[in-house]
């Protein structure tokens, strides 16, 4: 690297002395930043970002060593070594380091070729997948820890466990669409939130069991070194993400109970309503037959079950639009205006909402057509493969498809009477 800037003579004055000392030195700065290469990205680690680093690192350390193991490099060492300059001190210990450095990163590498595999078969995996692909990832982890350098590196290492964490918070906000999660029932989200945080529990819990087991994976004769950095800088960004999914878990059977006891309250009010007005209409007939009270008492008692009905469809009305906020699938809002409509007080209510289920359908249509021109697009360079279909056919069926979900979609909005 500095060769091309060296003239080379046998003999030398005191100025190409001071030239050669001057270049050893600029190029030793230069490459001292490569060498110490020991710092990490600010913010979440991605899945590969360890094992980029380590294969970048190693290609430029090899880089660096041929350059040094060149003739010239080699006779400019032994020049500075017969002129007695301290230079060629610094230099062998340079290169000494420098060899040090290639031969942990080259056996970085090989180790965590093993991890590279497991990353590749579980990056694509729903969530609820990783449960059994945990143990392996960890007992991977382990033996790369155990068996390569890599204990030198614990900052690195602590990153690569924080890449691992990393991969389940992303699984798990795949997992946890906040839309699917208020579309189903309350039971099924509920399910889906304690998975989650089961799974990413079992992966804290596998930690601290392969962090006290280490010796079952060590080398015959070689005592393994501990895992002795703190976890928390481990579980930085997987302690963030539990806490929000517990209090997403306590909203969510909270806003739940809510809901619930709201509806079973106004169910109990209409038992007990028409339990009344039973009893009531049940006497006052006995006493008409006997001629003791008028008809109007009955339809006064009739006019009195109506008044608490009306007001217990009006706080269903409430609680209609309430929920009708969080109802961002359309399919769902459209089930939920389909028999409400049918009860004049709470109609008031749900005709309010007819302008925001026809944003949500316009939505919904234009992300169709999106879908569409995406679609069309690819065909200016491919014909993409439907369901191992022949081309042709392929693009017939994926238009039928298409089809189909938008004519299902038209139909529900047909059935509502007021749009």
């Amino acid at each position: 690297m500095f060769s091309d800037t060296v003239s080379w003579t046998l003999s030398m004055d005191t100025s190409i002395t001071l030239i050669l000392e001057t270049t050893v030195v600029n190029w030793s700065h230069q490459l001292e930043p490569i060498l110490q290469m020991n710092t990490l990205q600010e913010g979440n680690p991605t899945l590969y970002s360890e094992l980029h680093f380590w294969k970048n690192r190693h290609a430029d350390l090899e880089y660096i060593s041929s350059q040094v193991a060149s003739s010239k490099a080699q006779m400019v060492v032994e020049l500075l070594e017969k002129k007695l300059l301290v230079n060629g001190h610094f230099v062998h210990m340079f290169v000494f380091g420098l060899f040090l450095a290639l031969e942990d990163a080259e056996n970085i590498c090989k180790y965590m070729k093993p991890l590279q595999k497991q990353f590749e078969r579980t990056e694509s995996l729903e969530l609820p997948k990783m449960k059994i692909h945990i143990a392996p990832l960890m007992v991977t982890v382990s033996l790369v820890w155990v068996n390569s350098k890599y204990h030198k590196y614990k900052s690195h290492f602590v990153f690569l466990l924080r890449e691992i964490a990393g991969l389940l918070i992303k699984q798990a906000q795949a997992y946890l669409v906040p839309e699917k999660l208020l579309s189903e029932d309350a039971s099924d989200g509920l399910k889906s939130l304690q998975n989650s945080l089961d799974i990413l529990q079992l992966f804290r819990d596998s930690y601290e069991s392969y962090r006290a087991n280490l010796t079952k994976y060590k080398k015959p004769g070689i005592s393994p070194e501990p895992w002795s950095f703190d976890p928390t800088k481990v579980f930085l960004e997987l302690n963030a993400f539990t806490v929000r999914l517990k209090t997403i878990k306590v909203d969510f059977i909270n806003l739940s109970k809510k809901f619930n006891l709201q509806i079973k309250q106004l169910h109990q009010q209409f038992s007990d309503a028409y339990k009344l007005f039973t009893e009531k209409a049940a006497d006052k007939c006995v006493d008409m037959i006997h001629k003791v009270v008028s008809f109007k008492d009955f339809e006064d008692a009739a006019k009195d079950l109506k008044k608490k009905t009306d007001y217990i469809y009006q706080q269903i009305g409430t609680i209609f639009c309430r929920v009708f906020v969080n109802a961002s699938v359309p399919c769902n809002a459209f089930k939920m205006f389909g028999s409400l409509l049918e009860h004049p007080l709470i109609a008031v209510d749900a005709e309010r909402e007819i302008s925001s289920l026809l944003n949500m359908f316009d939505k919904e249509l234009n992300g169709y057509k999106l879908l569409y021109y995406q679609h069309m697009e690819k065909l200016h360079y491919f014909v993409p493969i439907h369901w191992s279909f022949p081309p042709v056919a392929g693009e017939v069926q994926w238009a039928k498809n298409l089809k189909e979900q938008i004519q299902d979609f038209l139909s529900n909005l047909k059935s509502i009477p007021q749009v």
